[in-house]
């Protein structure tokens, strides 16, 4: 071979690498803004995350607060309810006594009325 064309031949497998690394550096290129994107992506994908768990927080303790009312609103429920059931039964007691005088008041007319009819008998007798 003569030096002409073994300098043709090796610039020819230089220009071969050359293309190759530029064209890996190209493909890195891409992996590097590939890179950079996914890293950009997972930066907002955590302040999303931050923001859900805050959101997630404030909830929670929104739920406390509700869960604290509720209970308060269920102890005067109860409460109220107890009243209004003592109400009543204080209520039947009460009309269940008033409804004993009524009998005896009845029983007393009743008694009564048959003792002035036995006055107006004997009185008819006697006279």
């Amino acid at each position: 071979m003569t030096a002409p064309d073994d300098i043709r031949e090796r610039m020819a497998v230089i220009e071969a690498r050359v293309a190759e690394f530029g064209d890996e550096m190209r493909r890195t290129r891409d992996r590097l803004h590939d890179v950079e994107n996914d890293r950009h992506a997972v930066g907002l994908l955590s302040l999303k995350v931050d923001r859900l768990t805050q959101d997630v927080v404030e909830v929670g303790e929104k739920v406390d607060k509700v869960a604290e009312s509720m209970e308060g609103v269920a102890q005067r429920a109860a409460r109220e309810a107890v009243r209004l059931a003592f109400n009543e039964w204080e209520h039947e007691r009460s009309d269940s006594r008033l409804k004993v005088w009524a009998n005896y008041i009845a029983f007393a007319v009743a008694f009564l009325a048959l003792v002035g009819v036995v006055i107006q008998a004997v009185t008819a007798a006697s006279g």
